[in-house]
């Protein structure tokens, strides 16, 4: 008897250690000791977890996640920032493009609205079927269908300038790094 309960305490320990925290989650819980972000003289700091990844033109930072082991999707999360001008709402509306909605069904979304020291941050979450293009302005560009995507597309303008700060990936893995942006935006000063 005694054996048969080693056993079961044995097997128990070993199904917590297979299936451990997730990356993202466990990642999250550290400090921020990530690079500090810019954005027209207004600073904060990223997770360690969040690395940076080479910027192209017309982007600013460019960082990559890692996905979750669960995640069916392989390749991680992007947020890139890049510099906007125009419209808020046009704006918007572009990112919504990105997300295809079959016919007769509405497009699942979320727009929050807050400060951040002098920044003002609009953030929408859309939720569905990503069109990722290699080329986003090339109309002759065919996209790719990715299911169960998650885009975050934040406004944040300081200073009468503007920037696009774009999170795109598996809705799973973006969930898990959503609370960590929020913070990571808030904490700009």
């Amino acid at each position: 008897m005694l054996r048969l309960l080693w056993g079961l305490l044995l097997l128990g320990g070993m199904c917590l250690w297979m299936t451990g925290p997730d990356p993202v989650r466990a990642q999250s819980t550290k400090k921020k000791t990530g690079p500090v972000v810019t954005i027209d003289g207004l600073k904060s700091q990223t997770f360690d977890y969040w690395k940076q990844g080479k910027a192209v033109k017309p982007e600013l930072y460019h960082f990559n996640f890692p996905a979750l082991p669960t995640d069916k999707v392989k390749e991680g999360p992007e947020l890139t920032i890049v510099p906007i001008s125009g419209n808020d709402d046009d704006t918007l509306e572009q990112q919504k493009k990105q997300i295809y909605v079959p016919e007769g069904k509405k497009l699942d979304e979320k727009v929050t609205k807050f400060k951040a020291g002098n920044a003002s941050i609009t953030q929408l979450e859309l939720y569905g079927t990503y069109l990722q293009k290699d080329k986003p302005t090339d109309p002759d560009d065919k996209a790719k269908k990715r299911d169960r995507f998650r885009l975050v597309a934040v406004i944040f303008e300081a200073k009468g300038n503007k920037h696009l700060i774009r999170l795109v990936g598996s809705s799973p893995t973006v969930g898990q790094i959503l609370p960590d942006l929020g913070d990571w935006l808030k904490g700009f000063k």
